[in-house]
């Protein structure tokens, strides 16, 4: 088990490793889509699942986009537009606060509006120009 888990680290780190900062920026962004669209389904669907079940899929999915909101809040790049760097900041921090909330109240509304708001991260850094891209 333990060469299992070795083999996916590295697999994971080289897959990662080649893959340039925008590519990496939109991963990030379509895990927290991915992991918000799983927790909407499971609220729409609650009675599918036990109590256990629920609150285990529920807790996951919004503890991860809360840890990736969180970490993009905090290593944005203001270097190079400071205005633009604190709009980004703004939908990293909405996507978090909505996160929490659900999180805390069990509110499928929150997790819609911070799933909105992480296709839209999604729709602006597709829009980036290649030639703009690092």
């Amino acid at each position: 088990m333990m060469k299992n888990i070795q083999r996916f680290r590295k697999t994971k780190t080289n897959e990662l490793a080649g893959m340039s900062k925008h590519a990496l920026m939109m991963r990030m962004y379509k895990e927290m889509f991915k992991l918000l669209d799983k927790c909407e389904y499971v609220m729409k669907n609650r009675t599918q699942y036990t109590i256990s079940e629920f609150f285990s899929v529920k807790s996951k999915c919004l503890g991860k986009v809360i840890s990736i909101s969180s970490y993009l809040a905090d290593t944005t790049d203001m270097s190079a537009d400071q205005e633009v760097g604190e709009l980004f900041v703004k939908m990293y921090s909405h996507i978090y606060v909505n996160a929490s909330e659900a999180n805390h109240k069990i509110d499928i509304d929150s997790v819609i509006r911070a799933k909105n708001m992480s296709m839209k991260l999604m729709d602006i850094w597709a829009s980036i120009p290649d030639s703009s891209r690092y």
